[in-house]
This record gives C-alpha cells, structure tokens and sequence, in this order.
C-alpha cells in the first residue's frame, strides 16, 4: 500500500479514491470516497460486458457511417467494414476505441441509446446507483 502511495500521491491528493479489500470489502484507505467523479474508462468496461454477455465474440458487425464518424479516441474503422465482436472488443478495451464502442452498441441494441438503457439496467443491477449511462463513451453521476 505505501508504494502504491507514493506513486500516486499527487493523484490521489487531486481527486479521490478507495482502496478495498476484495476479500472482505474493508477499506483500507480512501481519501474524499463519496466525491462524484466522471466514470471515465468504466464507461467501456460496462460496454464490453454487455456485449460479453448479449453477443458471440464471432457475430459479424457491420460498422455504420454513425460508429466509422464517431469522434476520437478511435482506431478509425470505416464505413461498411466488417469486424467480429472479438475483434472489435480488443479496439475498445486495449484502444479505448470510440468507433468499437458504437459499433458494438449498434449491433447488439440497434442504437446506442437503446444499449445505453441496456447499460443502465445493468449498472443498477451491479448496485451502481449513482451512474446513468447516455453513450457509449460517456456518463453522469447522479447528484
């Protein structure tokens, strides 16, 4: 723990965090843990899982003109192109892909905003009850 400390002081200083015992759920330190910040990369984690768990890693997607046009971070995939989930999953979970988000959200819930109540059903599942998913590539905490 003193390492992990050191190393991110300054970041743990700036925002907030909390470190559990996986085994027990005891916190072991935390530092402002009830602050609401933005999910960041959590965002992607929840697509993958969905995806994970609503698709086959060898379904063929279609990348439409709204996933090939979504804006950066993306591994710039085009119009038309085919790619299996798998593949596409490795875009967003290694890539932190934009592009893969939404054409994974378009394949299995149609629109992205249709996944994004796919996500919410999950996060409230998953006891996340202060996260509200829009996109695939961005959520607000309720206040």
């Amino acid at each position: 723990a003193r390492f992990v400390y050191d190393s991110y002081r300054r970041l743990v200083e700036m925002f907030g965090t909390v470190v559990m015992d996986i085994d027990d759920g005891k916190v072991l330190c935390s530092k402002r843990p009830y602050l609401k910040l933005p999910a960041a990369s959590t965002v992607k984690v929840m697509t993958a899982i969905v995806v994970l768990e609503n698709s086959s890693l060898k379904k063929s997607v279609v990348v439409s003109a709204n996933a090939a046009a979504t804006e950066a971070s993306k591994v710039y995939l085009g119009e038309g192109a085919t790619y299996s989930t798998y593949e596409l999953l490795q875009a967003l979970l290694i890539s932190s892909a934009n592009d893969a988000a939404v054409a994974l959200a378009e394949s299995v819930g149609g629109t992205e905003p249709n996944y994004a109540k796919v996500m919410n059903k999950k996060a409230r599942l998953l006891g996340m009850k202060n996260t509200y998913f829009i996109k695939t590539n961005l959520s607000i905490t309720l206040i």
